[in-house]
């Protein structure tokens, strides 16, 4: 599909995201270096310079809760208690991470854009992102099933020990002094690791509900330049199917994830 422009979905998102960078100089087997622009006119540059090797500044991404979600576990062995009256309240403790998401959603609008192909790219972008709203609402709900809670429960604890093995391997010591020993901390989720697990509960709990369908006919892009982490997170309900389906998943139905 191609929008107004004649661009795909990737160039008019990549059109969105970079409409405040500008190329002002391209070259063979040299690089272009710019410098003298103003803020208030970055689309002129007042001086090129040639590099061979040209440096940019990337800013790091930090996936942190946002304040109103603050409160949401993150600990693996939070999310996987013994005790089920526990682990029911999970339920109840992993829902603000939904209505915190739904009101950022919400105030992307008072960001007009003026170029009217972007702002339709920039909409259609809130719409999906509604959508992954309401599927990981739908897979907070599903952890209501005893079975789906037992294997939610059960990645976590998987995950949380292997987490424990590779940090004690870093830190020289023990696997049940990760957390307290300085330095390191208790093994946890970054926040688009937890939603991402979560969104993928109706493909793999109900894989032949409406919902599931077409969950398990959807291919995910997941990029945080976190290191490790969508590895991480396209690892972790690896372990769910065996604890949630009675019988096996035919071969040519499985998910297949590509990180």
């Amino acid at each position: 599909m191609q929008n107004a422009n004649h661009q795909d979905n990737d160039e008019a998102l990549a059109a969105l995201q970079y409409r405040r960078d500008f190329c002002f100089a391209s070259g063979h087997n040299v690089a272009a270096r710019t410098s003298g622009i103003e803020a208030s006119r970055p689309d002129r540059a007042y001086k090129l310079t040639t590099t061979w090797l040209p440096t940019a500044e990337v800013m790091r991404v930090l996936p942190d809760p946002p304040a109103d979600a603050a409160n949401v576990p993150m600990g693996m062995e939070a999310l996987a208690p013994a005790d089920l009256a526990q682990s029911e309240q999970v339920i109840a403790r992993l829902q603000p991470m939904v209505k915190a998401y739904r009101h950022w959603i919400a105030r992307q609008p008072a960001h007009p854009i003026e170029d009217p192909v972007l702002n339709e790219t920039a909409k259609n972008l809130c719409s999906q992102a509604l959508d992954c709203a309401d599927r990981i609402e739908a897979g907070i709900q599903l952890l209501a099933d005893p079975l789906v809670r037992e294997s939610f429960r059960t990645m976590n604890l998987v995950m949380a020990q292997a987490q424990r093995q590779r940090s004690a391997f870093i830190a020289h010591g023990p696997p049940d002094q990760i957390g307290r020993a300085r330095g390191t901390r208790t093994p946890g989720w970054r926040l688009f690791q937890l939603g991402f697990v979560l969104m993928n509960l109706p493909g793999l709990a109900q894989p032949e509900s409406d919902r599931g369908r077409a969950d398990r006919e959807t291919v995910e892009l997941l990029f945080f330049p976190t290191g490790g982490g969508k590895t991480e997170a396209c690892l972790d309900w690896r372990p769910s199917p065996w604890c949630t389906d009675a019988s096996p998943i035919p071969a040519s139905s499985r998910p297949e994830s590509r990180c």
